[in-house]
């Protein structure tokens, strides 16, 4: 997971633009599936949902990115993606 310190980062370079609130979301999930089908296996699925979502909030106005990097410096790059696109959207309206 995520530290604290790298989390208040992400935060601080999100809000920079001047947004009200952020969030930061991490997932990480594995699921498998089995499909039997007369006490035999007709189907095998498995998968892992990996990422950190970061949204950004100006007033009624928001704004989201996605990465699977989870390296600080990748986090901070698509905070800075999302502080550019939440100034576009503002200066939009």
């Amino acid at each position: 997971m995520l530290s604290k310190t790298v989390v208040q980062d992400i935060l601080n370079e999100a809000l920079s633009t001047g947004g009200d609130f952020a969030e930061v979301f991490v997932e990480d999930r594995l699921t498998n599936n089995l499909s039997l089908q007369g006490g035999l296996v007709e189907n095998s699925l498995s998968g892992r949902d990996f990422g950190v979502g970061i949204r950004v909030f100006k007033g009624i106005q928001s704004t989201y990115t996605y990465t699977t990097d989870f390296a600080k410096e990748g986090l901070l790059k698509a905070a800075k993606k999302l502080r550019r696109r939440l100034r576009v959207t503002l200066n939009y309206h």
